[in-house]
């Protein structure tokens, strides 16, 4: 988790997975309520970076054999439709 957040949990210095990498777990999972989280997450939090999010689809693809790309393009399109 290069991109992760590190915060202090009870004392202890924990590693957090960013908003990105949260996103990208969820698209690889790809149930209904992963892709329910991903548009909520797109829509609640206004910095997200989608460039980041881009860089690593083909890879996540490619190693899980998910369609990660049309996962993160039917989230997209969820997000802007009217």
């Amino acid at each position: 988790m290069e991109h992760a957040a590190t915060v202090e949990l009870a004392g202890s210095k924990a590693p957090v997975a960013s908003v990105e990498d949260l996103i990208l777990y969820k698209l690889a999972a790809g149930r209904p309520q992963d892709e329910a989280d991903v548009q909520q997450l797109m829509t609640e939090i206004n910095t997200v970076d989608r460039a980041y999010i881009e860089t690593w689809l083909d890879e996540i693809a490619e190693q899980r054999g998910v369609p990660m790309r049309d996962r993160w393009s039917a989230a997209l399109k969820a997000i802007s439709a009217p």
